[in-house]
């Protein structure tokens, strides 16, 4: 008998699964009920979530399908850091390349700030899997001038937080009050300036290009990368459980 795959998409619980496989196969209840040997009102009632069937009672209806429930376990962290083994074995310009954003472009477009990378991209650089939508920026305060400047010269577009959009009008100027969040051709960009900057490890990402230097990257420290969104939290939280298990397994 064949294996049921686990992943199954939108299957949830026993009902989805034989209404699932059943449509699959483009079989009615009747025609499942009759190469099952299990009735048409059992099936209906599988279906329906009104009666939950037991293993023997899902394998007698899948049966008829050739087909068998396989129970396993795992640990509960095992998808997780699947996961974050995943990025762990990417190098720092792979990781880069999944920020939804030209993070160098920014990087070398307000140098003379000196920039360092923080939030969710800090903590994809350390090994956090997950999705990165925009750039984070921290910067010392008193650098703010340095990047009204650089905005002056390429104005980039500023978001408007009384109708959750980015708009022209809005004055891309840092200095002027509004939401640090602007987009541009590097994608969006939001900016902390910051009184006291945070820790900071300097990251090196290799040039593929004989002719140009690697980049140094200043990236927040994993401890100092503050408030990410409580999935987001999740995988941190892990990725720093095993990374101190790791030590402790070195001593």
């Amino acid at each position: 008998m064949q294996r049921i795959s686990p992943l199954i998409p939108g299957v949830t619980s026993a009902a989805d699964m034989v209404r699932t496989i059943r449509t699959a196969r483009g079989l009615s209840q009747r025609e499942l009920a009759r190469l099952s040997g299990v009735s048409v009102s059992r099936i209906s009632a599988y279906e329906l979530g009104s009666r939950v069937p037991s293993i023997d009672g899902l394998n007698k209806v899948l049966g008829g399908l050739e087909l068998r429930i396989v129970l396993t376990t795992e640990p509960i962290n095992a998808a997780l850091d699947r996961h974050i083994d995943e990025v762990a074995s990417l190098s720092m310009e792979q990781r880069l390349s999944r920020v939804n954003g030209n993070v160098l472009g920014v990087l070398s477009f307000l140098e003379d700030a000196q920039p360092m990378l923080g939030g969710p991209i800090a903590a994809l650089l350390h090994g956090v899997p997950m999705q990165v939508d925009y750039t984070t920026l921290l910067i010392a305060a008193d650098k703010i001038d340095r990047v009204a400047a650089q905005f002056a010269r390429m104005p980039p577009v500023r978001w408007c937080e009384s109708v959750e959009r980015f708009l022209t009008t809005e004055r891309c100027d840092p200095r002027v009050e509004g939401a640090m969040r602007w987009t541009s051709w590097w994608g969006e960009l939001r900016i902390e300036f910051c009184e006291d900057l945070p820790q900071a490890v300097s990251i090196r990402v290799p040039s593929d290009t004989p002719e140009v230097d690697d980049r140094v990257l200043e990236v927040v420290t994993i401890d100092r990368i503050g408030a990410l969104d409580a999935e987001q939290a999740r995988l941190f939280d892990r990725v720093i459980e095993r990374s101190r298990a790791r030590l402790r397994g070195s001593d």
